[in-house]
């Protein structure tokens, strides 16, 4: 005898577990719909964000100058930025004006158009200036001279009053009475640079193949008929490359003492450090620390004139921003700058 209630049963249970395991499917479902949402989301307001051009450049004056005007600039800026953001960055002229230029050439392939997020650049070379406006991205007739420097053959103080008993130190004392002869002159400070003051010692340089203080003194010691080997010195600086720059040679009685460093700011710390007794450095920077002595300041015909330049850059920043730079930029030139410039042994313009 069969029961129809049993069957019917049965099939409502079977019809009832089959829509609870569609509603547990279709809960997975969406589960995993909303977690997949949710990342894909996430990860396009990361995306959205990292290429927002918000960034603190963007609300800011934002100035690039050489390492050796840090001191000068930073005193000027805290002045003249009370009450705006002011953001500035010290290095070799070379690295800034490469750092700009690829800035703007990342740009270039998203708006099709040259621009910086920075304003102002000061250049302790001018060929970096040159090298700006070649690539588009200066104001015209922006570019302005500041005030000059020069290079000078310096000591370490603790290694000074050794001078004072070497052969180095007579040679220093006839160069003061033979200033009017040329030939003689070149031959005594060569040999200050060939002796230095203990034999074993080295002289510090900044690299030339891409510091302007390297390059004024790779100019310097053309003119004093002194040349280096192209000698790879990788412990020291994989980038020198003194002997191809100049092409002649020198005894290796010179080759051997030079110890490169990377901008002006690292030539005066290593000549601070004691890490050479002798060194080439800018005359701001060496009468701006007591742990250094100027012992020969080199004669203006055999260097070339030293100018810091001044040029503001092609940016897209709002019209108040703009403003502003353009502010800081004649306050620059100003007379009150003019006396900032002098009080840290700059010659002003």
């Amino acid at each position: 005898m069969q029961f129809p209630h049993h069957s019917s049963q049965s099939n409502l249970e079977t019809k009832l577990s089959r829509v609870l395991c569609r509603l547990e499917w279709t809960k997975l479902t969406f589960c995993y719909f909303l977690t997949g949402f949710l990342y894909f989301a996430s990860l396009f307001i990361v995306l959205s964000n990292c290429s927002r051009e918000d960034t603190p450049e963007k609300d800011s004056v934002v100035l690039f100058a050489a390492v050796s005007t840090e001191g000068v600039f930073e005193k000027i800026l805290k002045d003249y930025c009370k009450k705006d953001k002011c953001l500035s960055s010290y290095a070799s002229s070379a690295t800034l004006a490469k750092q700009i230029h690829k800035g703007a050439y990342l740009k270039r392939h998203s708006k099709n158009k040259r621009l910086s997020d920075v304003d102002l650049f000061i250049s302790a070379n001018p060929l970096w200036i040159d090298y700006l406006i070649d690539k588009g991205l200066v104001v015209k007739q922006s570019r302005i001279a500041l005030f000059s420097n020069k290079i000078v053959l310096a000591s370490n103080r603790k290694a000074s009053h050794l001078l004072r008993t070497s052969a180095s130190s007579k040679v220093l004392l006839a160069l003061k009475s033979k200033e009017r002869v040329r030939p003689i002159q070149k031959s005594l400070i060569r040999h200050v640079l060939l002796n230095g003051i203990s034999k074993s010692d080295c002289i510090v340089v900044a690299d030339p193949s891409y510091t302007p203080l390297g390059f004024y003194t790779k100019k310097l010691f053309a003119k004093l008929d002194l040349e280096f080997f192209s000698r790879s010195r990788a412990s020291v600086s994989t980038k020198s490359n003194f002997g191809e720059n100049l092409g002649l040679t020198l005894g290796a009685n010179l080759e051997s003492k030079f110890r490169f460093a990377s901008n002006a700011r690292h030539a005066l710390y290593l000549l601070e450090r004691g890490e050479c007794e002798l060194g080439i450095v800018y005359k701001s920077d060496a009468r701006r620390t007591s742990k250094v002595d100027i012992i020969y300041p080199f004669p203006d015909y055999l260097q070339l004139p030293i100018y810091y330049e001044l040029v503001m850059l092609i940016t897209n920043k709002n019209q108040a921003l703009k403003k502003r730079v353009k502010q800081i930029y004649t306050r620059l030139t100003q007379k009150d700058a003019l006396e900032h410039y002098r009080k840290f042994h700059f010659s002003a313009l």
